[in-house]
């Protein structure tokens, strides 16, 4: 693995760890109902499976991503690859 890769999968691993967490016991990043936040959080998200992120060792996070592509405005805004 380069330097830069190795950088990468290290600053995931720890954004993801405090995510993780966060969202333990919320279903959406603030407050009680989806905001701006969700989505732009979300957002670079949308390519997890295209970049082969490896999140699976985050169980809420990846429980919460699958809310916000349930909800209507992201299905309508995801491209289509």
């Amino acid at each position: 693995m380069t330097p830069r890769r190795a950088r990468g999968a290290a600053d995931l691993a720890q954004a993801a760890t405090v995510l993780d967490k966060h969202l333990a016991n919320r279903r959406w990043l603030v407050g009680e109902a989806v905001t701006l936040a969700d989505y732009a959080v979300a957002a670079p998200l949308m390519y997890r499976e295209r970049t082969r992120l490896p999140l699976d060792d985050y169980p809420h996070l990846l429980a919460w991503f699958d809310r916000v592509r349930e909800l209507p405005a992201w299905r309508n805004s995801e491209a289509v690859w």
